[in-house]
């Protein structure tokens, strides 16, 4: 288990505001979210991008993303495969809870224009960030991207880091922090899935990953992805 707290907090009152993530890296096994959180709120990708669609849920028809509802519950997902997400939360303005929401979202549909679906979730995205300035307290929204990969190949990621870089800062008038870690299981990716448990109250997410080569994460901010991945 490794913990990493993001890099800066120039945007936030106080440091005990920004997101501390903490990695679970098992061997060749799923550890099940209730091991570090009990209740918590499904975010369910593969059913909300279904037709029998959950309506508590932001998401797109073609398979693309969800983001949850913003509120104070504790949250997780599954099975994130070449997916990429979001996590973000804020102190409430009327009281001391914290309120959060997350997303879950395919890489791959960001670089394709012709359906459109960067543009839908520019806009659901901008939404939720609008939603949690509006009901936070000033200076204590603190916005991660998490993602992973088991490719040597990095140009796909890069640009969707790049894509949800500029929304968010657009929004949050802030660069997010990118916590990263690269495995290098190139034939096992679709049994090596990543889960993630978030919880809200103390700032905290998990991320549970099946056993990989590569241990370590890299942290960055996001508009220093270019640099970041020169050299990898």
């Amino acid at each position: 288990m490794e913990n990493s707290n993001s890099l800066y907090w120039n945007h936030l009152i106080d440091s005990k505001y920004y997101i501390q993530t903490w990695i679970y890296n098992a061997p060749w096994m799923k550890i099940p979210v209730s091991y570090v959180l009990e209740d918590a709120e499904y975010i369910d990708y593969y059913r909300a991008n279904t037709r029998t669609a959950d309506k508590n849920l932001e998401h797109s028809n073609h398979n693309s993303f969800v983001i949850s509802k913003l509120n104070s519950s504790n949250k997780y997902s599954k099975d994130y495969l070449n997916c990429t997400w979001v996590v973000a939360l804020g102190e409430s303005k009327d009281s001391w809870e914290n309120i959060s929401f997350l997303t879950h979202q395919n890489v791959i549909w960001f670089l394709r224009d012709e359906q459109s679906v960067g543009d839908e979730f520019k806009e659901k995205l901008k939404a939720s960030i609008d939603e949690l300035k509006k009901k936070s307290k000033e200076w204590t929204v603190d916005i991660i991207i998490l993602w992973w990969n088991d490719f040597d190949e990095y140009s796909d990621y890069k640009e969707t880091i790049k894509f949800l870089d500029s929304v968010i800062t657009e929004s949050a008038w802030f660069s997010p922090s990118v916590v990263w870690w690269p495995t290098v299981n190139k034939f096992t990716w679709n049994k090596n899935s990543k889960d993630i448990a978030l919880n809200t109250k103390e700032r905290k997410v998990s991320l549970f990953k099946q056993y990989s080569e590569v241990s370590e994460n890299i942290n960055f901010v996001a508009n220093k992805v270019d640099e970041i991945l020169e050299n990898l």
